[in-house]
């Protein structure tokens, strides 16, 4: 993972991670993205390689949630005709 990319993932698309996290019913993985928050905030920090296999997958498990929830039919119910 490059310095540019890790910029983005964490600037851009970690908070989506991390509230997607939180909903997960899993506190290992809320856990793990919040601790990746606060890491990428020291200018030396680099993640390991198990460390960015993980960050990806939670990626792009979130953005297939994401996905589903805006492609989703709403509940919709009707007051009155």
């Amino acid at each position: 993972m490059t310095e540019g990319e890790l910029d983005e993932i964490l600037t851009f698309e970690w908070p989506g991670v991390i509230r997607w996290a939180k909903r997960q019913s899993d506190e290992w993985l809320a856990q793990f993205a919040l601790s990746i928050a606060g890491k990428g905030k020291r200018k030396s920090w680099r993640p390991t390689s198990k460390q960015v296999r993980v960050m990806r997958r939670m990626l792009s498990e979130a953005k297939a949630d994401n996905h589903r929830l805006l492609t989703a039919e709403p509940d919709i119910e009707l007051i009155e005709r």
